[in-house]
């Protein structure tokens, strides 16, 4: 059985790779900056008393459950110098640029390791060339996890978007700064004997620049298991009375995720639809203000508080530009909620079925979705009937089932 070592910063999905080939056998090592375990992890009442209380929650959050310590290898000053460096930079353009040295940082940390003990390596998108490079060299296996579209894409969109939106976000100062993160993404490509993705538009956009298809795979990720009680009211109940349909949107504020589009929506179904937003802000003073006109903003919400924002809302939007395959969507899926949201969000959502898939930067289509899912309570709950049975085929279980059965089919 071949031996895998997993490289990655931060807990992406909450370690669940390196838990699920812990799981199969087929972990021989997992390499991060920061964890639970660290000396700073037990230093979180100083960290508190340092005004840095939020910065221990996130750590001791970082929680490798089920994997024994002799198969971890952190980096933890790595990772507070990291942390450090990114919470002095505003420019994006400057973000992209930091992202790149860091993972160029972390790549020559986990390639001074021993790696000839393993058969294959796997990592994550930008951050995993300098390691790859030298597991081909030793012979191993070099598998990609290819979190998001290629960032080349991405800031292709962004850049127009930042036009025809001016003043809603920082405009960068270092435009180019994303160059050299995707620089190493394309490297990394040629490298990797597999490629994992979480949905068809990222292959899509990968076999756009040039990457061979048939080392790509697509493994949709799983959905969470809420345990949400039943709506009191059916919806054909609840809109008798002339209450408005519920829309809820989840995530960064940012035009990568098309908020401006959440606000144009909200504008035009004014009294007729309730909107809210959670996430972080990404925008400028002026274009939160853009938001907080027609949108209820509520900030930030913890992911385990997610749960009563999903139990609040009819609907959940999603106008991405891009994404790898955003875990709302699953979220909100498993919650029972219809799901209006683009192709290039990677959702599982089939159009008529659990939701609407709509173009992206189309107000339009959006208006449309939600005037015919609040003109038919019928039509919203019986949608609301299909999203309760597609979830069952994206459970993380079948997730795990299909990651292992590709990385196995590589060794065979």
């Amino acid at each position: 059985m071949p031996s895998i070592l997993v490289a990655q910063i931060g807990a992406r999905r909450h370690y669940a790779v390196p838990a699920i080939l812990h799981r199969a056998g087929l972990l021989g090592c997992v390499v991060t900056d920061l964890t639970d375990r660290d000396f700073l992890a037990r230093c979180s009442g100083v960290l508190r008393a340092l005004g840095l209380g939020s910065f221990a929650k996130r750590i001791r959050d970082r929680n490798l459950k089920e994997i024994p310590d002799q198969k971890v290898v952190s980096f933890p000053l790595y990772g507070i110098v990291r942390v450090a460096r990114r919470l002095i930079i505003s420019d994006p353009g400057r973000l992209r640029r930091h992202h790149a040295l860091a993972n160029e940082w972390f790549g020559k940390l986990v390639a001074r390791l021993d790696l000839s003990q393993y058969d294959g390596v796997y990592v994550f998108n930008g951050a995993g060339l300098e390691i790859a490079r030298i597991a081909k060299g030793k012979g191993l296996k070099v598998i990609v996890d290819q979190t998001s579209a290629p960032i080349e894409a991405e800031e292709k969109l962004l850049a127009e978007e930042r036009r025809r939106w001016k003043g809603w976000e920082a405009e960068p100062k270092d435009p180019q700064g994303w160059q050299v993160l995707a620089r190493r993404e394309e490297l990394e490509w040629e490298l990797a004997d597999l490629i994992v993705c979480g949905s068809e538009y990222v292959k899509h956009c990968l076999v756009e620049k040039g990457v061979d298809s048939a080392k790509i795979r697509v493994v949709h990720p799983g959905a969470p298991e809420w345990s949400l009680p039943e709506k009191s009211q059916r919806p054909e109940e609840r809109f008798r009375d002339g209450n408005p349909l519920r829309v809820l949107f989840a995530g960064t504020l940012c035009l990568r995720k098309g908020i401006p589009y959440v606000v144009e929506a909200a504008r035009a179904l004014r009294g007729a639809a309730e909107f809210r937003a959670v996430g972080s802000n990404g925008l400028t003073r002026f274009g939160l203000q853009q938001v907080r006109a027609w949108v209820e903003y509520c900030g930030f919400v913890p992911r385990s508080e997610m749960a009563a924002q999903y139990r609040w809302a009819d609907v959940f939007l999603l106008p991405s530009l891009s994404e790898g395959s955003a875990n709302v969507c699953f979220e909100a899926l498993a919650a029972g909620l219809p799901v209006i949201t683009t192709p290039n969000a990677g959702s599982v959502v089939r159009d008529g079925v659990e939701g609407f898939i709509v173009p992206i930067r189309c107000c339009g289509s959006i208006v449309n979705a939600v005037q015919v899912l609040m003109d038919d309570p019928a039509l919203l709950e019986r949608v609301q009937q299909s999203v309760t049975e597609a979830v069952k085929d994206y459970t993380w279980a079948k997730y795990e089932h299909r990651l292992v059965q590709e990385i196995r089919d590589l060794f065979s």
